[in-house]
């Protein structure tokens, strides 16, 4: 038999500090967006795609970026403890459980 060993805490910690990052991440990247997508509004626009036009295609990027990082945060929530139950009934027979 294996001395492999499920530690259910391990998953449900891991799972809330990859959260917290993506948080982090998330909120990073909406404020750097929301200030890009300014600097394109009120930039000088010299009509041939200068800086402002960079800037505004950068926001838009990170913004999309951003709602990626969400949609990930949305999938992942959840996800360990639907694993530790899913190893839980696999592996009752080992430990007697009905």
């Amino acid at each position: 038999m294996s001395n492999l060993k499920i530690a259910d805490w391990e998953y449900l910690y891991a799972e809330q500090i990859l959260n917290v990052y993506l948080d982090h991440l998330s909120t990073a990247a909406t404020a750097f967006s929301d200030v890009m997508s300014q600097v394109g509004t009120k930039a000088a626009q010299d009509g041939q795609g200068g800086i402002g036009d960079r800037c505004a295609n950068i926001g838009t990027t990170i913004a999309t970026i951003s709602a990626a990082i969400t949609d990930l945060q949305d999938v992942l929530t959840g996800k360990a403890q639907q694993f530790i139950e899913e190893i839980d009934q696999a592996d009752q027979f080992i430990y007697g459980r009905p």
